[in-house]
């Protein structure tokens, strides 16, 4: 007789194995290409923001009021540069407006702003020596203007009250006088 049979061992399938070890490499590539196509938008937006920083101080370095907003004049008309020139003024001033101190300190104030323009020009043209001079002039001149309509202007604003418009309108023309002044200070770093 024959002797029992013993029985056959199984082998385990290689199938699924190999199947799972080929899901795991083609995730694997996926993965990698995915990194690959942010490292390059990474990338490219890290140059993009140092092209913009170069940029910046390209302009900076060209136009030192470059920070400095757009206005607009208070006589209506907008002003074609970040240096203004001399506002507009009222031809037929009532008010206020008509005083002998603010119309002074218009004229004034209308030196300062020719000059400014001149500092703007000697600026661009590498102009040293006529930069602090009429730089200084005009300065000067922005800064009497403020100095003669300083009490006056208290003294509106106690008569009228702060919201009276034309009040307000004195108010902010002496403004955009300090910051001349300021800017003219910055530029020439005296």
């Amino acid at each position: 007789m024959d002797a029992p049979r013993q029985p056959r061992q199984q082998k385990i399938s290689t199938a699924p194995l190999f199947t799972f070890l080929g899901l795991v490499a083609l995730l694997g590539v996926i993965l990698g290409l995915v990194g690959r196509i942010n490292k390059k938008k990474i990338e490219e937006a890290e140059v993009a923001a140092e092209q913009r920083v170069i940029e910046e101080e390209e302009k900076a370095a060209v136009d030192p009021f470059a920070d400095l907003p757009q206005e607009v004049g208070l006589g209506g008309g907008a002003r074609g540069s970040r240096w203004a020139t001399a506002l507009p003024r009222n031809p037929d001033p009532t008010g206020i407006e008509a005083d002998e101190i603010w119309q002074a300190a218009l004229d004034e104030a209308d030196v300062g702003w020719v000059l400014s323009d001149r500092v703007r020009r000697a600026l661009a043209d590498e102009d040293d020596t006529m930069l602090h001079t009429t730089g200084r002039e005009a300065r000067l001149a922005f800064q009497k203007a403020l100095d003669a309509t300083s009490d006056w202007v208290t003294r509106i604003a106690g008569e009228h009250g702060d919201r009276d418009e034309q009040v307000r309108k004195v108010i902010r023309t002496r403004a955009t006088w300090t910051k001349q002044v300021q800017h003219l200070r910055l530029t020439l770093k005296y």
